[in-house]
């Protein structure tokens, strides 16, 4: 069967690549980002092929060096999404109201992966983001998503885009994404579909209940195990990374007073503890039957485990992520915990790939 090229922008830790090997019909020309613990366990788990470097710096020489003469079938990327988000967009405003010019930089980084698109002449181009990149508007009061539209039309690209609802492939978490697909091959774009929802529903217990509350030995069997733990179990023995960062004992009160369902702001209001939460879901602890909310930075917003008076560890952040056991990522805890919140799920890869493959295979059938 055919393999496919593929350059992965802004490619993190490496979970979009998990999805993409999981097909098992690509191959990875080069991945870049530029956070060193993130490139470190690419490399680290993956095909060596992530490079540590700023995408400004990625110019039409180098990529020519990378790809080596071979043609680039399929571009993904999810450029930085701070000022996109509608967590954390107020974060980042002056006294003014207006982004700060820091964040501006980043949010136009999208900018970059166009150049670099534009360089490479990809037959598909990915592109992930959250949800709030469709309202966000830049510092001249211009909505940020327009932009992107044109600056895809410039160079000749025809896009559609869609809101993928995560949970609807089977991931614990309502985890929303815009993804973009274009193409410059209207037989190629007028075939481009995205996943619909597969019936499958995984809850935060289908997915973490078999980790224990401390120590690296799992609770269960293998074969008394959810189909969604048995895929990134995968077989192995050896359990990894159930920690968690240190927590101060103010903190670990906190935790022992929100209940099922509760967060931070349903205390009461003359609870000694009780804290201002800086976002919504601050010291959240949902059931082990529902999701989880977007998986953020766990240890910033206190995510708490539905049994344990704790936060989640490395792997239940991990498995709540759908990467699989044997991933090790790479630097310190804090480094681990933001890599899980700022990865993309390889399941949500895995299933626009998946699409995007067999419409390359049919034109392929239809040409010979």
């Amino acid at each position: 069967m055919q393999t496919y090229n593929v350059v992965d922008l802004f490619c993190g830790c490496g979970g979009g690549a998990i999805g993409i090997e999981r097909l098992g019909r690509t191959n990875t020309l080069f991945a870049i980002d530029f956070w060193k613990p993130a490139v470190d366990s690419y490399n680290y788990n993956l095909s060596n092929k992530a490079i540590q470097m700023d995408i400004h710096d990625l110019d039409e020489k180098k990529i020519n060096k990378l790809i080596d003469g071979k043609q680039c079938d399929i571009l993904i990327g999810s450029p930085p999404c701070q000022g996109f988000s509608l967590m954390t967009r107020n974060n980042y405003k002056d006294s003014n109201g207006n982004i700060h010019s820091g964040m501006e930089q980043k949010n136009h980084l999208f900018l970059e992966f166009i150049r670099v698109a534009d360089i490479l002449q990809p037959k598909v181009i990915i592109m992930e983001n959250v949800v709030g990149i469709l309202s966000m508007k830049n510092q001249y009061g211009n909505k940020v998503f327009d932009d992107i539209l044109k600056s895809f039309n410039n160079i000749g690209y025809n896009i559609k885009f869609n809101i993928i609802k995560c949970e609807k492939l089977g991931l614990p978490q309502t985890r929303h994404r815009v993804i973009i697909l274009a193409s410059k091959d209207k037989n190629i774009f007028d075939r481009l579909e995205f996943p619909m929802d597969n019936g499958d529903r995984t809850s935060i217990g289908k997915a973490i209940i078999d980790i224990p509350e401390f120590g690296n030995d799992y609770r269960y069997d293998l074969d008394k195990c959810f189909s969604y733990i048995k895929k990134l179990r995968n077989n192995d023995d050896i359990l990894t990374d159930n920690i968690t960062n240190k927590t101060t004992d103010i903190v670990k009160e906190r935790i022992k007073l929100i209940k099922t369902g509760m967060c931070m702001k349903d205390l009461p209001n003359d609870e000694p503890l009780k804290t201002k939460a800086k976002f919504t879901n601050s010291y959240k602890r949902e059931s082990a039957s529902s999701l989880i909310g977007t998986i953020s930075n766990i240890t910033k917003n206190i995510l708490i485990h539905p049994y344990y008076d704790r936060i989640y560890t490395i792997r239940e952040g991990l498995r709540l992520q759908n990467f699989p056991d044997k991933y090790l990522l790479q630097g310190s805890i804090q480094d681990k915990y933001l890599m899980i919140a700022n990865a993309i799920p390889p399941l949500l890869t895995e299933n626009v790939v998946r699409g995007i493959i067999d419409v390359l295979d049919n034109i392929k059938k239809e040409g010979d």
